[in-house]
């Protein structure tokens, strides 16, 4: 693209302000003799002869100077007499061409964006688990040209085909040793690794010793040095293993009418023994030497004493009454002696226990609520059920997000 000529539409003439017509221009360039040539278009797609002729009328056709930093032109009559020659016109180009952009500040192929749209973007696809490839592979996300030569999708195909496993980027019909450029011309295409509902997380080494941010963790697809590896899920129902540790407390309910059998444990220990025993029912008679005349009834069970009252005798009583027993001397019995009519004794024992032995008893029911204090009671436990609670909503597994549409660079 040039710029318009100034004398382009005008009409030349000579001194006396008659028309030039016919008049020619000579174009060079800038401070040369080198023919400079114009353009009939700013799109330089028609040059100019050289000269340049005026038609009948003197008026000039429109010019187009290419950009250059200087131009001259001369301006001379049908007859070739000059008219006017003018030197070092400026005609540089507004958009300095020199200037280079580096490649690191450009937008290249492969580099992600998000924005806040849901549509396609020229010069983009989307990271959307669709394909990309020429117009005979059947992709489904971006089919463009014939070969590697012509189609706007190769780049980006050659770029993940040598960056990204084929698990997370597959390629139609498997990858060969022949590379990419074969692949992309036999017509495959290659899968976009799907960024729907995902953010984006960097590999666990980048260059330099791994992180270990992913141990323990599940992959879906991929390790944690894979790009475009796949870890996560947005919800997750939390497994037993998976739930912190924690205690459940309560309480066995309240029983009713019962009773508990037990054995106490043996003793080797000083300790007593108390307790009353029933009354005898005896009857006891005592000659007046001492000795025994008569008795009924049975032996107590333990050593024991009585207290007794010696008769010296034995008077006779009325008709068909009792027989009276004169008193006498008191005194005291000793050993397994019997008793003197009903009665009933008192005792206590002390002392060592010389062997181990037990006691054995039976508590009897209630029907109020109740507890039996045992003495060295032996260990044992009650069961309760505690009832399942949970576990049929996911839970939220993500941060505060904002959904955008994720684009890589052709």
């Amino acid at each position: 693209m040039g710029s318009l000529w100034n004398r382009s539409g005008m009409v030349e003439r000579y001194a006396d302000d008659l028309r030039a017509d016919g008049a020619k221009a000579f174009f060079f360039q800038g401070g040369t003799t080198s023919p400079l040539t114009v353009f009939r278009d700013a799109g330089e797609s028609s040059a100019h002869p050289n000269p340049v002729v005026a038609d009948a009328n003197g008026r000039w056709p429109d010019v187009f100077v290419p950009y250059v930093v200087s131009y001259d032109f001369q301006v001379k009559s049908k007859d070739d007499v000059q008219i006017t020659f003018t030197l070092a016109v400026p005609n540089p180009n507004p958009v300095d061409l020199t200037v280079v952009i580096p490649a690191e500040e450009r937008v290249q192929t492969g580099m992600i964006h998000g924005e806040f749209i849901n549509t396609t973007k020229p010069g983009y696809v989307r990271l959307n688990g669709r394909t990309i490839g020429n117009a005979a592979s059947l992709a489904t996300e971006r089919a463009n040209g014939l070969n590697n030569t012509n189609s706007d999708t190769f780049a980006l195909f050659q770029y993940l085909y040598n960056n990204v496993n084929d698990a997370m980027a597959t390629v139609s019909g498997g990858r060969t040793p022949s590379g990419a450029i074969a692949d992309f011309n036999a017509n495959k295409n290659i899968v976009l690794p799907s960024c729907r509902g995902a953010a984006l997380f960097g590999v666990d080494d980048m260059g330099n010793t791994p992180a270990g941010a992913f141990t323990g963790l599940l992959f879906n697809v991929g390790t944690t040095t894979f790009p475009a590896a796949s870890i996560g899920a947005n919800s997750v129902t939390l497994s037993v293993g998976q739930m912190p540790a924690h205690q459940h407390t309560g309480t066995t309910s309240v029983d009713g009418s019962h009773a508990h059998g037990g054995q106490t444990s043996t003793v080797n220990t000083f300790h007593t023994h108390s307790g009353t025993t029933g009354a005898e029912n005896q009857t006891i008679v005592i000659s007046s030497s001492g000795t025994t005349i008569g008795s009924a009834g049975t032996g107590y069970s333990l050593d024991h004493s009585h207290t007794y009252t010696y008769f010296s005798g034995v008077q006779q009583g009325p008709p068909g009454g009792a027989n009276l027993l004169t008193a006498g001397t008191t005194g005291t019995t000793s050993g397994a002696s019997f008793g003197s009519g009903d009665h009933a004794h008192s005792f206590s024992a002390s002392g060592s226990q010389a062997t181990n032995h037990t006691h054995n008893f039976t508590t009897g029911t209630d029907s109020v609520n109740h507890f039996h204090p045992i003495p060295n009671e032996p260990g044992h436990s009650h069961t309760f059920t505690t009832t399942t609670i949970g576990g049929t909503t996911p839970i939220n597994n993500m941060p505060l997000a904002r959904l955008v549409t994720w684009f890589i660079k052709l």
